[in-house]
């Protein structure tokens, strides 16, 4: 809390802060480097257009669905690079073997199609399938919305969501 007053700027006269309902022992958090097929990854401009990586990235992904229970968030950085990587995967092969797993759904960009895909995920979820769901940090999945028990078994973030520099509100 004192780091994100510091950011703000902002004397919060009133902190309440509540421990965390999972235990350490319950969490695994890792870093993953390198792919099965040993690619680096290094999720930045000058590597946008390495297929290479992006298909160690599927393939790396694929065996962590292979083996991890229920729902499954896939955070990208952007809806470009969301959208590149499925259409990759896709063209691989790999998102039939993920469904052959579980279900895959993508975040809608339309707000009017996000209601619809999220209860699929439930549903899929709560069936005991399984489902994948990918979408966009700082995207419609990503903030405030409670994906509890059984919805996020594991959590994957590809690459760091940096705002754009471009952006006249960051200049």
């Amino acid at each position: 809390m004192k780091s994100f007053a510091g950011e703000l700027q902002i004397e919060f006269k009133i902190e309440l802060e509540n421990s965390h309902v999972i235990k350490p022992e319950q969490v695994c958090l890792a870093a993953m480097p390198r792919g099965i097929m040993n690619t680096e990854f290094v999720f930045n401009f000058s590597n946008k257009g390495n297929t290479k990586m992006q298909e160690d990235l599927g393939r790396s992904i694929l065996s962590i669905v292979e083996k991890a229970p229920d729902g499954m968030l896939i955070f990208f950085a952007s809806y470009q690079m969301m959208d590149k990587m499925y259409e990759l995967w896709e063209d691989h092969g790999i998102i039939d073997q993920m469904e052959r797993i579980k279900s895959v759904y993508k975040e809608p960009k339309q707000s009017s199609r996000f209601k619809a895909i999220r209860s699929n995920f439930e549903n899929d979820v709560n069936k005991g399938r399984g489902a994948i769901l990918m979408g966009v940090c700082r995207g419609k999945i990503s903030e405030g919305l409670d994906f509890s028990d059984r919805a996020a078994r594991s959590v994957i973030v590809v690459g760091m969501p940096f705002a754009q520099w471009k952006d006249p509100k960051v200049q």
